[in-house]
């Protein structure tokens, strides 16, 4: 029997594609698949509800499972690991329940304001598990916990 499982958008900004990411563990889909988006907040939520299964040490990337056992990954930026945490605030803590919607990171928003820092994020289904197929969402403006941005078939 197959589910869909719907991820919205974990930031307000602008949809683009993965191969636009910088990084080419995200540009290539070695992680996993999914949608990048150009953040215009800094406020960072959880794109569907579940276990904040990892909460990087840096803050600057977190994973959610779902109740179908399915791992959602939202990594802030692309260069960020280097900033070792600085300028990011978590709300939730690893193991945490969390609810669609549900803040989880905070980003300075003067640091958000450098432009030798890539905020690009990428939210993507990691390969955990087998799915039949994933839409993503058209490129353009999206809303945090409003826009609808993966659909996973499993």
């Amino acid at each position: 029997m197959s589910e869909t499982v719907i991820v919205k958008s974990c930031v307000d900004g602008e949809i683009t594609t993965l191969q636009q990411v910088k990084d080419p563990v995200f540009a290539q889909r070695i992680a996993g698949d999914g949608v990048a988006i150009t953040p215009s907040s800094t406020q960072f939520v959880a794109p569907i509800s579940g276990e904040l299964k990892m909460l990087f040490n840096g803050l600057h990337a977190f994973v959610i499972e779902t109740q179908e056992g399915l791992y959602i990954l939202v990594h802030i930026g692309t260069n960020t690991l280097a900033l070792g945490g600085k300028g990011f605030m978590a709300h939730k803590h690893q193991g945490d329940m969390v609810n669609a919607g549900d803040l989880i990171i905070s980003v300075d928003s003067e640091m958000m304001k450098d432009p030798s820092i890539d905020y690009t994020t990428v939210v993507l289904m990691m390969n955990n598990r087998p799915f039949r197929s994933i839409d993503k969402a058209p490129l353009g403006d999206c809303v945090a916990g409003e826009t609808t941005i993966l659909s996973i078939t499993t």
